[in-house]
């Protein structure tokens, strides 16, 4: 369920979209499907509603303003790498602080404007650009007061170490970043909040490791525990169908980077056996893209095999036929997997939209929720109907709470406000069918 354009001022005599509004309404009410009162409902929700024909897709005007941005921060960068120590720590911070706040101030003045497809991408792009300078501006603040940094190690070099400094800043970021994503559930966001996270464990290292060596197994415990932390995440805040896109970027940052170190630190003396836990851990992907149904496991589950296997067969079968061998039934192994996958997953979170296939006037959404997940209060301007498949829902429809299970069916009148949560402790699978051309809605929570 997605809104579909920006807001008009109403209905236009001259209008071709009104005019096929009006005629769509006739024809509903002269095959008996609406009343005249619906219809008259159904046409002052449309003159005050989102325009449905402007395309959901980026817009000029979108590419444009985001080149601005990115020219404005290569300026900011330039201004602040060429003057670092004429401008001060005050003048370091503030410079930063102003992008931090601009971001924020971008990313919440564009949520009050709308909820459209480039309100969301602006909104997120703003936010996204604050939790990275946020990340920055604590660094800074931690290198300039000294926190965590130590004397330098060697006896020519004059500047302390400050990497637990940007560690401790990378974190501060990092719980900025996750609190803006479970605002707004963008995938942007979940990029920068899982890269932040990794940011984190690779500083942390560099600051264990100046005063003392870790062995490898601990310096892989330190990439493991922010794999953790984004596994819960995914399970908690982009839980939904209109965060899904969010939720997979993080599973997929789950598995990739933790392999990589695995390998890497494979190399050493006392890290061997990490080479396996390579190999297990990419398997171990596929078994969670299974469990959850997760695009982000799976993808992330073959490109992590892929690497162990040609990083195993380069270092142990290079001059022999077992390389070739090994690549052959890696691949036969993961096209098992995507087929178990698609198996296990047939009614995948997915969307129709009637006009996309010769104008029908339906469209349809198969939903697969996790426990808890659900979308936000919304209305439409037509009526939805909701067939559950499997597992067990929550409706609110206007002021009433309903239960509803496999194989019950629920309708909602149009212009009601209503959401649903998956509130069984399983999935939840239903296919909701919307009685209009394309997806036309207006969301009430933010």
């Amino acid at each position: 369920m997605e809104n579909a354009g920006p807001p008009r001022e109403g209905p236009t005599p001259g209008n071709p979209e009104d005019e096929r509004l009006r005629n769509r309404l006739a024809a509903w009410q002269g095959a008996g499907v609406i009343d005249a009162a619906t219809a008259a409902r159904i046409e002052a929700f449309e003159a005050g509603g989102p325009a449905t024909d402007r395309p959901s897709g980026i817009s000029v005007s979108e590419v444009i303003a985001y080149i601005g941005t990115v020219v404005l921060l290569v300026g900011v960068g330039f201004l602040y790498g060429t003057q670092y120590a004429a401008l001060g720590s005050a003048g370091r911070l503030v410079i930063i602080g102003l992008v931090v706040v601009a971001g924020l101030a971008a990313g919440e003045l564009v949520k009050r404007v709308g909820a459209t497809g480039a309100a969301r991408r602006a909104r997120a792009a703003g936010w996204t650009v604050a939790a990275v300078a946020a990340a920055v501006w604590f660094s800074q603040a931690f290198v300039d007061a000294n926190v965590l940094t130590q004397a330098s190690r060697y006896g020519y070099q004059a500047e302390p170490d400050t990497s637990g400094s940007i560690m401790l800043g990378a974190a501060f970021g990092f719980v900025i970043a996750a609190v803006l994503l479970w605002r707004a559930g963008a995938a942007l966001l979940a990029v920068v909040t899982a890269a932040l996270a990794y940011i984190v464990a690779g500083w942390f290292d560099n600051y264990a490791n100046y005063t003392q060596t870790l062995p490898s197994a601990g310096v892989l415990v330190t990439w493991l525990v922010p794999a953790v932390i984004l596994a819960v995440l995914s399970e908690t805040i982009t839980s939904g169908h209109e965060r899904r896109w969010a939720r997979e970027v993080l599973r997929f940052a789950v598995v990739v980077p933790p392999t990589i170190v695995a390998l890497f630190l494979s190399v050493n003396a006392d890290g061997g056996a990490l080479e396996y836990f390579g190999a297990v851990f990419a398997l171990a992907a596929f078994g969670l893209a299974l469990a959850r149904s997760s695009a982000g496991y799976a993808i992330s589950g073959g490109v992590a095999l892929f690497i162990v296997v040609n990083e195993v067969g380069f270092r142990h079968f290079a001059q022999s036929l077992g390389f070739p061998v090994v690549l052959i039934v890696s691949g036969i192994t993961l096209f098992a997997v995507a087929y178990v996958v698609v198996e296990r997953n047939q009614l995948a979170d997915s969307e129709l939209q009637g006009y996309q296939y010769g104008g029908a006037h339906v469209c349809l959404i198969f939903v697969d929720e996790d426990p808890g997940g659900g979308p936000r209060l919304h209305r439409h301007a037509y009526e939805e109907i909701f067939i559950v498949l499997e597992g067990q829902a929550t409706y609110t429809v206007g002021s009433d709470t309903v239960q509803a299970r496999a194989g019950q069916v629920l309708i909602v009148q149009p212009g009601v406000p209503h959401k649903f949560v998956n509130s069984g402790g399983g999935r939840l699978r239903q296919i909701d069918i919307h009685a209009s051309d394309r997806f036309v809605t207006e969301w009430l929570e933010g």
